[in-house]
């Protein structure tokens, strides 16, 4: 709960800031963007660990010049964490086609195992810390069409867990595709390894 009112003052504040600058058009402005999702399966960002029932997720993104700040947040609809990360990132390469950011996560993951207690089971809630290196380099294909790789390394803060995690992804992104005049969608297959 702490890490969602933490995130949640670090955008207003940074909306704060984004307000203010405006009135200087000398200034960097900060770019805020966000996105609320309502899912039937719980898609995680390492599909392997998607939850299999509904779930809430947000996404923001705050840009200020090659940083930004980019936290998620994720619920089942029965109102259980499932997972929350705070990334913050550094575009190392910003050309016109390629572009490369590289950044520190800290992830929680959220579980609900049954345990033996007094004789009978019982529903625990259990949390695991992790920090994450991410390595992102993006290639521009066409105006509608980026190939982006992800390489994570995650390593576990909590005892008796897993200790390491390595998860290497390809994206392709599609976006606005025209279904009809006024419909358009967006496709995002991917390809994965997990150890």
């Amino acid at each position: 709960m702490i890490i969602i009112k933490i995130s949640i003052a670090i955008c207003l504040m940074f909306q704060a800031q984004r307000i203010v600058a405006q009135k200087d058009s000398t200034r960097y402005k900060p770019e805020l963007s966000g996105v609320i999702t309502l899912t039937s399966n719980g898609i995680s960002q390492i599909p392997a660990y998607s939850l299999d029932k509904p779930a809430i997720s947000a996404f923001f993104y705050l840009k200020l010049k090659r940083f930004s700040y980019e936290p998620d947040i994720n619920y089942g609809i029965d109102g259980r964490p499932w997972g929350m990360g705070n990334s913050f990132m550094y575009l190392v390469a910003d050309k016109k086609k390629l572009k490369f950011k590289s950044g520190l996560a800290l992830g929680l993951a959220f579980s609900y195992p049954e345990v033996l207690q007094g004789g009978e089971m019982i529903k625990i809630n259990k949390s695991e810390r992790y920090l994450i290196a991410k390595f992102i380099p993006s290639y521009l294909i066409s105006n509608k069409t980026t190939l982006s790789i992800n390489y994570w390394n995650a390593h576990n803060l909590e005892q008796k867990s897993i200790n390491s995690i390595n998860f290497l992804s390809a994206v392709l992104s599609i976006l606005n595709v025209s279904v009809s005049q006024r419909i358009y969608c967006s496709i995002f297959p991917q390809i994965f390894y997990l150890s």
